[in-house]
């Protein structure tokens, strides 16, 4: 007897809010930093990235998170380091925004505390480096699409 293959059920696109996005890479005033592009959070919400300034000097991880969070740019105050896939996805979309070396990101090293995790701006891999490492910092800001 032959087997009978069922169709897919049809799936019906999510409509979201109309909302006025820059092209990647250009400055978004009031989210005081430059449109990185979309992504989705560990969560599954999905977000749009605004990538921040970046840090006058090479910091250590603490004084990295300490300087994201003490930002105010514009009166936003809710800047953080950028988990690794913000930093990929900003790899992937706006290079052109960063030095040719390596940031750090929110995310602790595989296993270790002392260590935590970055990008690579020059060839796009990740590693972790010793939280006692001074190394370039961008801050980012998220906003949930609803």
């Amino acid at each position: 007897m032959p087997h009978t293959i069922a169709a897919p059920a049809q799936r019906t696109p999510t409509m979201l809010r109309s909302i006025n996005t820059p092209l990647i890479g250009a400055h978004w005033p009031e989210q005081a930093g430059d449109f990185a592009g979309a992504g989705r959070a560990v969560d599954g919400t999905e977000y749009l990235l605004i990538a921040g300034p970046e840090a006058d000097s090479e910091l250590n991880h603490a004084a990295a998170e300490a300087w994201a969070k003490g930002l105010s740019i514009e009166g936003l105050t809710d800047f953080t380091l950028p988990t690794r896939r913000d930093l990929a996805l900003m790899f992937a979309n706006v290079p052109e925004k960063f030095q040719r070396e390596f940031y750090w990101s929110s995310e602790p090293g595989a296993g270790d505390p002392d260590y935590a995790w970055g990008q690579w701006f020059d060839d796009g891999g990740q590693s972790y480096y010793h939280k006692s490492n001074e190394c370039r910092v961008r801050a980012v800001r998220r906003q949930i699409i609803r």
